[in-house]
């Protein structure tokens, strides 16, 4: 089974190309995969009059379009548990999960309540079920986005018992399914830091030991390195996807494809792109052969872990 996993996604300024370009070879290659995902780095709604920006420096909104798009090139689930999912607050959320109720695309990680936001999607892939989680490990402190039991919001894993559940989902699907595969997607570690944080370590150690095939995450809007945690395989950065990039190595970007055999941990192969107005395209020759070499030496200089 292989799984093509992006990051950072949305559809503000430049990157709005998405709508109405798609992802041309790139799509084809999360295609090509039996699953695919990327996170949702937006609130996403039918209408963006009336709604109130929360008190944060940048805000995102997208039309239902987004999800549509990403359907069409190939993505099977996002998450949107990250620091931009309730940008608009709770009327932004409210107005998402109706869009995204009668949306074919899955969106985890978000729910009108905590039983919703922290439950994972599961599905069938060649005759072996596949199980995924989506949750954020980062928020701006003055923003109460956590879902509760009343309470519409997000898997947010920074909060007494917010790890927790998460570790028992995992825990539940794999007494449930001794050969599931079990993917969490994280929103985790500082922007634009290289070196994953204790805190992520932590985490991707604990979600191991609670049976996750794979941990890979985003946040740092640059590349992070990867790397083997008992069996997991953990990918602690994917870096920008679609987005309006400004600089250089913020423009690094790629599809990390895991491989994942019957028995054993899974395998990563990294596909290096580079966002070209908005849009991740295709390296080849001296560039892609450059982008792998960095890509092999992101843990560098990286404390032992």
């Amino acid at each position: 089974m292989t799984i093509a996993l992006g990051g950072d996604t949305q559809s503000h300024g430049v990157a709005g190309s998405l709508l109405t370009e798609g992802l041309g070879e790139v799509g084809k290659e999360l295609a090509a995969a039996d699953l695919a995902m990327v996170n949702l780095e937006t609130v996403v709604a039918e209408s963006s009059a009336g709604l109130h920006p929360q008190d944060k420096p940048f805000t995102f909104v997208a039309p239902p379009r987004i999800l549509d798009v990403l359907r069409e090139q190939g993505v099977d689930v996002v998450t949107a548990a990250n620091n931009h999912g309730m940008d608009f607050g709770a009327e932004g959320l409210r107005r998402m999960l109706a869009v995204t109720a009668s949306n074919p695309l899955p969106v985890i990680g978000i729910g009108k309540d905590a039983d919703q936001a922290y439950a994972p999607w599961a599905t069938t892939v060649r005759g072996r079920s596949v199980v995924v989680f989506g949750a954020s490990d980062v928020l701006d402190p003055h923003l109460n986005w956590t879902a509760g039991p009343d309470k519409p919001g997000m898997a947010y894993l920074d909060t007494p018992g917010g790890l927790e559940r998460l570790e028992a989902g995992v825990r539940a699907a794999r007494a449930k399914d001794p050969d599931a595969v079990i993917l969490a997607y994280l929103h985790w570690g500082s922007e634009r830091v290289r070196c994953p944080k204790p805190r992520q370590v932590e985490l991707a150690t604990r979600l191991s030991a609670a049976g996750a095939n794979a941990v890979v995450g985003s946040h740092a809007h640059i590349q992070q390195t990867t790397d083997t945690v008992g069996s997991t395989a953990v990918a602690y950065g994917l870096g920008n996807f679609v987005f309006g990039s400004g600089s250089g190595v913020q423009r690094k970007t790629g599809v990390l494809t895991l491989t994942v055999p019957p028995r054993g941990t899974p395998t990563m192969a990294w596909s290096p792109a580079l966002i070209e107005g908005g849009l991740p395209r295709h390296l080849t020759g001296s560039a892609r052969t450059a982008a792998l070499a960095d890509f092999a030496a992101l843990d560098q200089g990286c404390p032992a872990r």
